[in-house]
């Protein structure tokens, strides 16, 4: 099973802040998923915003 982050851990992750994290989401320029009133996001999902970003 791939490996979940919370929007903290990936804030921290990619030093942002937590709300900028949830703005990505809502405007679906990153991938997660709602587990009970929390969003998850798979590390390949990150490292392919991340791609996306850098071309």
């Amino acid at each position: 099973m791939e490996e979940l982050m919370t929007v903290v851990e990936l804030a921290d992750y990619l030093k942002i802040k937590p709300e900028i994290v949830r703005r990505k989401v809502r405007s679906r320029q990153i991938r997660a998923y709602k587990i009970g009133k929390e969003w998850r996001f798979p590390k390949s999902e990150i490292l392919n915003f991340l791609n996306n970003c850098l071309q």
